[in-house]
């Protein structure tokens, strides 16, 4: 559940000039069911405003990133190290997934059906 001040960021991404479905693409990712042990909460870094993040335990397992065009969803290493997500069923799974320098993998979702396909791997 989002704190009182990750709602009103949430609130303040949404309110972006964004393409309507990539706005309910941020959402979905938002308030889709999920692990248990997953919390996720909003946040950014250097130019990166407008984020969601996962954790487990103190662990940042998962991103999104809202953009005007997409969300940039990030499968973070700390997840692919601790096997909560296989490297090699995702990067077939979703053929427009790439691995980063940093051993993530990135995709770009602009479509509720993605992001619904990424929120099942994270139940």
């Amino acid at each position: 559940m989002f704190s009182e001040s990750d709602i009103k960021t949430l609130a303040s991404h949404l309110a972006e000039d964004v393409i309507t479905e990539v706005r309910e693409t941020y959402l979905e990712f938002a308030t889709s069911d999920r692990r248990n042990e997953l919390r996720v909460v909003t946040g950014g870094h250097g130019y990166i405003e407008k984020e969601l993040r996962y954790y487990k335990d103190n662990e940042w397992y998962f991103s999104a990133v809202l953009n005007k065009n997409w969300v940039l969803w990030y499968w973070r290493w700390p997840a692919i190290r601790d096997n909560a997500i296989d490297k090699k069923d995702i990067l077939s799974r979703f053929n427009h997934s790439e691995e980063t320098k940093a051993k993530d993998i990135k995709m770009r979702v602009a479509t509720l059906s993605d992001a619904r396909r990424i929120a099942k791997c994270l139940l």
